[in-house]
């Protein structure tokens, strides 16, 4: 009978991804589930999959020094790789259980992976009903391989499966092949072999009298050393995986609304920086998962946003593993700074004056989420005018003999037992009480003010905060925190990499959403509730613009999880590309998102007591000094910060080829201070 054998990889198989991605894919869920336990320095994805290899060829070695080809099994991999990577050695039986828990990671990621040959059926159909025998160099053993190959070929039914893990030789070597003819009883005069590698399917079984047929898919075959271009490069560049990225997400989204029926590029612009926000969550997750966190805390109001991506992240799994849910904490820093307050002293207060350094009694008393009008008496007792702002607060004698009033104590003192307890009903509805071990929470940034205000309130939680980026942090860290930022960090990057953070209220408007600020906390019959301060300006803003930019980010979400799981991207991978689109949004915006943000009214009642709108005219008179005369340079370039966004200023105004002067400019300004 005449004897038919088929290579699997690249001849009945192709990956849709570079063949070593499904080993790093194992690595990162070695890196997410395990990171404490593993030895520097393989405590990286990529330090994990360069440890592997190295486990593979010492097993090769060892296999050949026993008088086979080199070859290695999964198992003995795994549980060398293991071995190397962990500090301390693991038990037999949690050793030999994670074992089975990377191999079924890396079977389900090899099947997800596997799509048939576009070709092959029909050079396999040119040998009529002959069965064919398959024949693998190849790790997984028979047993994987036809789970994988059901996967992809739901009828294929091989006479046989023969892999150089299991019997210890390879093609290479042909004697696989003659492995096979012993089993079969066949002879290499009636043997034909259809496969890909030159050397291995073609060169090896003549060499051994059978008849080879070389067989190639050219478009395949581009593909994929395209993907092995792509792959040699990626510890240098992600440029090419982007390129790709980008051309998915250029393409028509299936059942989306018209174009037309949106406001002007405002869906596509969202869409096409998506990977910006997406890196940002899933950096939380990761970290989430790392720490063990049971659940993560979204913070008001950008977390209603974030918290949409969190739960999408969730249900696609694009990292193999099970996430801790996301739950929306609707907290802000009105509504949590009174009830943390230890003592009514110049000394707690500073928790405020080192971010405003000069404020009035009145904008302090809105800051508490208190009315000035109920404190007169102690205006009038101390010769204080609410509306007057005063520099250095925590020297003025009017406000240290206002902070030293018994009477005033006592009545803030009840105000912040009542919203105290408010407060800790509405986190114990959460799931957050006072001895648990630690809490996990995420906000846009951007000094943890709010973070602070809970470990104050909950002085035996250690709390984890998650930020999108990081401004210096100004006052005394409380003891129970932890922070740390995707993005830009003032407190460890240089400054010329946190220009795109100088100004943050583009970034809280593209992730904000409606309904307004907390301001307090009420108990109801279904218990205690949050109750919010809309501002009908700020709303129209996300009617009109963020959220139809936010549906852009959200309808690329599919796209980037299967990307991420296909290619076992990090968040750290990712970081550069997504900071590279945060500085394009910032320091050289597009038009529809300044005509946004200059039609914004900002909440500012923390600090400031009000709602700040953002239009403002521009001097043209003064911006023409600025270009001819250096004595009016600086004093233009101080208009500009004073604006709130200048390079959105700049290009509202039809200036924007001016942005990459003021950006070069202050940078070398940031670089000649930090010197």
């Amino acid at each position: 009978m005449p004897l038919l054998t088929v290579d699997i990889w690249d001849t009945l198989l192709r990956r849709r991804c570079h063949p070593d991605e499904v080993k790093l894919f194992v690595a990162r869920y070695l890196w997410l589930k395990h990171r404490p336990r593993l030895r520097p320095p393989h405590d990286t994805p990529w330090a994990l999959f360069e440890l592997r290899r190295a486990c593979e060829a010492q097993i090769g070695q060892r296999t050949r020094a026993a008088g086979f080809d080199d070859e290695y099994g999964i198992a003995d991999v795994l549980a060398t790789w293991i071995a190397a990577a962990f500090s301390d050695p693991l038990p037999a039986p949690q050793r030999d259980a994670l074992v089975q828990e990377l191999l079924e990671v890396e079977v389900a990621q090899e099947c997800r992976m596997a799509v048939p040959d576009s070709q092959i059926q029909t050079v396999l159909a040119s040998y009529g009903d002959l069965r064919p025998v398959l024949v693998s160099d190849f790790y997984l053993g028979a047993a994987h391989l036809t789970r994988i190959l059901r996967h992809a070929y739901p009828t294929l039914e091989p006479r046989a499966i023969y892999v150089s893990c299991d019997v210890g030789w390879n093609k290479r070597s042909g004697r696989l092949f003659e492995h096979v003819y012993r089993e079969l009883h066949a002879a290499p005069q009636t043997h034909v072999h259809v496969g890909d590698h030159p050397h291995s399917d073609v060169a090896v079984p003549r060499r051994l009298g059978a008849q080879a047929v070389h067989y190639s898919n050219p478009p395949s075959e581009r593909l994929r050393r395209r993907r092995e271009h792509c792959f040699a490069r990626r510890t240098e560049t992600l440029e090419p995986y982007v390129r790709d990225l980008r051309a998915q997400l250029a393409a028509a989204v299936p059942g989306s609304a018209p174009r037309a029926q949106l406001p002007a590029g405002l869906f596509e612009l969202g869409r096409s920086h998506a990977l910006l926000f997406y890196a940002f969550v899933l950096f939380c997750i990761e970290q989430a998962t790392q720490a063990g966190a049971e659940r993560v805390y979204y913070f008001t109001r950008e977390g209603v946003f974030f918290r949409r991506l969190h739960e999408h992240i969730r249900t696609a799994a694009p990292l193999g593993i099970l996430i801790p849910p996301g739950e929306l904490l609707e907290v802000s820093r009105l509504a949590t700074f009174l009830p943390s307050l230890r003592e009514f002293t110049p000394h707690e207060f500073m928790r405020i004056w080192n971010l405003y350094s000069t404020q009035s009694v009145g904008a302090l008393c809105a800051t508490l989420g208190l009315d000035a009008t109920q404190f007169e008496r102690f205006w009038t007792r101390h010769g204080l005018n609410p509306e007057e702002p005063i520099r250095y607060p925590w020297q003025d004698p009017r406000v240290l003999a206002l902070l030293a009033d018994d009477e005033l104590r006592d009545l803030l003192d009840a105000i912040r037992q009542q919203r105290r307890a408010r407060l800790l009903r509405y986190l114990a509805a959460h799931g957050i009480t006072p001895d648990q071990r630690r809490l996990f929470i995420v906000d846009i940034g951007w000094r943890g003010t709010i973070q602070d205000n809970l470990a104050y309130l909950l002085p035996d939680v250690h709390v984890h905060g998650v930020y999108f980026a990081l401004k210096q942090l100004l006052n005394e860290q409380p003891s129970n925190v932890d922070k740390v930022a995707f993005g830009p960090d003032e407190n460890r990057d240089a400054p010329v990499k946190t220009l795109s953070i100088h100004h943050v209220a583009p970034l809280e408007m593209l992730t904000n959403c409606p309904g307004g600020s907390v301001r307090a906390y009420e108990d109801t019959p279904a218990g205690a509730v949050a109750t919010r301060d809309a501002n009908p300006g700020e709303d129209a803003v996300h009617a009109g613009f963020t959220q139809h930019f936010q549906q852009g980010v959200l309808s690329a979400a599919p796209v980037l999880s299967e990307w991420v799981r296909t290619h076992a991207f990090t968040a750290q991978e990712l970081r550069p590309h997504a900071l590279g689109m945060l500085r394009e949004l910032i320091c050289d915006p597009p038009r529809p998102l300044v005509q946004a943000y200059f039609a914004l009214h900002h909440n500012e009642q923390f600090g400031l007591g009000r709602y700040v709108g953002k239009q403002q005219r521009f001097p043209y008179g003064l911006a023409v000094l600025g270009l001819v005369s250096r004595a009016r340079r600086s004093a233009f370039v101080r208009f500009l910060d004073a604006t709130g966004w200048p390079q959105g200023f700049l290009r509202y105004h039809g200036l924007g080829p001016l942005c990459r002067v003021y950006n070069r400019a202050v940078e070398t300004r940031r670089a000649r201070s930090s010197a």
